[in-house]
């Protein structure tokens, strides 16, 4: 029985471009929603895609990177 709205951690590994262990472990840590069947992992095919049409996060620096202490303003 075939679903194709459900993506294995593998074909998911292959749209994202990482590796099917970092997909099983992102999903183990919440930061891929995914639904375990037995000992494998499956993804609904609209949130990858969401995922991949979403822009890309921009960092913002941190106050701590603001004032680090290698480089520093003051003379000794």
């Amino acid at each position: 029985m075939a679903f194709p709205n459900l993506l294995t951690s593998a074909q998911v590994a292959k749209l994202l471009c990482i590796s099917a262990r970092t997909v099983r472990l992102w999903a183990e840590c919440a930061l891929l929603a995914g639904i375990r069947i037995g000992k494998q992992w499956r993804f609904r095919r609209s949130e990858i895609e969401a995922l991949l049409d979403a822009p890309a996060p921009t960092a913002k620096p941190s106050p701590a990177a603001a004032k680090s202490r290698w480089v520093s303003s003051k003379r000794r």
